[in-house]
């Protein structure tokens, strides 16, 4: 199959499969939508991941754990969570999530101020909690994590809160590669641009991110 790779057919789900197929479709339906409506149609990335209904059903039940765990008070906040996209959009490269992630990132609290450092690599301009976020999700992903700043985060976070916040950060970026890996659509820094400028100038409402927390 070409890239972007697609969602598979309807008639093309095995049997056994399906009830797994029409899960993930109906995630990003209405809450009582029917998924099994010939117009529902997933998001693209779990479009992709449903060439493995079963692979595609497992990594759903993985996003919902990750999102909802700013709900609970012991661990990672939403804007915790929102930060990491920032994060690693600039360090590995990549907009495939930011479309939808920069205005939820703002609205749960990120400073756009931080946003802007982030993009121009001027880590000076963040304060020092963000600063310490942002050094520790590089280190997560490149491997390098140093007990200076796993000592931070866990005084921070607790233990509980550290092992999750590690395991968010690698989730975040298996997902980001396998956006690329599968050809969906990579946004110009223009794009991300004219969304930060709205959000900036209040031109852009902000969104209802805890639409997004199931």
């Amino acid at each position: 199959m070409p890239r972007p790779l697609k969602a598979p057919a309807r008639e093309d789900i095995a049997p056994g499969e399906m009830d797994l197929y029409n899960k993930v479709i109906a995630r990003g339906l209405p809450i009582g939508a029917d998924p099994t409506n010939s117009d529902a149609k997933p998001d693209p990335y779990f479009g992709a991941l449903l060439n493995s209904p079963l692979f595609a059903a497992n990594r759903q039940d993985i996003s919902s754990m990750v999102r909802t765990a700013g709900e609970r008070d012991n661990t990672y906040s939403h804007q915790d969570r929102e930060f990491v996209d920032q994060v690693l959009a600039v360090h590995l490269g990549t907009n495939v999530v930011q479309k939808r992630h920069v205005p939820d990132a703002v609205a749960c609290g990120v400073r756009i101020e931080a946003i802007d450092a982030l993009r121009a690599g001027r880590d000076e301009d963040l304060t020092d909690d963000e600063r310490l976020l942002a050094e520790f999700i590089r280190q997560v992903v490149d491997g390098t994590v140093d007990d200076e700043h796993w000592d931070a985060i866990e005084a921070r976070l607790g233990t509980r809160g550290a092992v999750e916040y590690t395991g968010f950060i690698t989730i975040l970026w298996l997902t980001m590669r396998q956006y690329q890996a599968f050809g969906l659509p990579d946004p110009p820094d223009s794009d991300v641009d004219a969304i930060l400028d709205g959000l900036r100038t209040g031109k852009r409402e902000l969104p209802d991110w805890r639409a997004g927390i199931r």
